[in-house]
């Protein structure tokens, strides 16, 4: 039988959040790859590419502005905040961070690329 619902950090529960944390350093190597590097790169390819658009509500207007050297700051500094939020959430949920931003960036790359495949297959 499960430990699932009972109080303390036992059971199944406490077991998934020991996982996410044995492999926390994966995840953050996984959230530079896809959140900072693959987003950064796939919005270049696709902003130079023609036919595609930052739509991001804050990084569109500086990208107009500024052009598509404000993206790595940009990066740098959500991802920035996000180990700041990291450091300061208590555990267990502290885990969640490093988890939701290597979803994120792989989620976000891969819909990038989609949409820059989109644009170079004949309609």
């Amino acid at each position: 039988m499960s430990d699932v619902g009972r109080e303390g950090r036992g059971g199944a529960g406490a077991d998934a959040v020991e996982l996410v944390r044995s492999v926390s350093a994966e995840l953050w190597a996984i959230t530079a790859l896809f959140f900072v590097a693959g987003d950064a790169l796939t919005t270049f390819v696709g902003l130079l590419s023609g036919g595609v658009a930052e739509v991001g509500p804050l990084v569109a207007p500086l990208v107009v502005e500024h052009g598509l050297v404000v993206m790595l700051p940009m990066k740098l500094l959500a991802l920035g905040v996000c180990v700041l939020v990291w450091r300061l959430t208590p555990e267990p949920h502290d885990v969640g961070v490093p988890l939701g931003l290597a979803v994120f960036g792989v989620l976000v790359t891969g819909w990038n690329a989609g949409v820059i495949l989109a644009t170079l297959l004949p309609v």
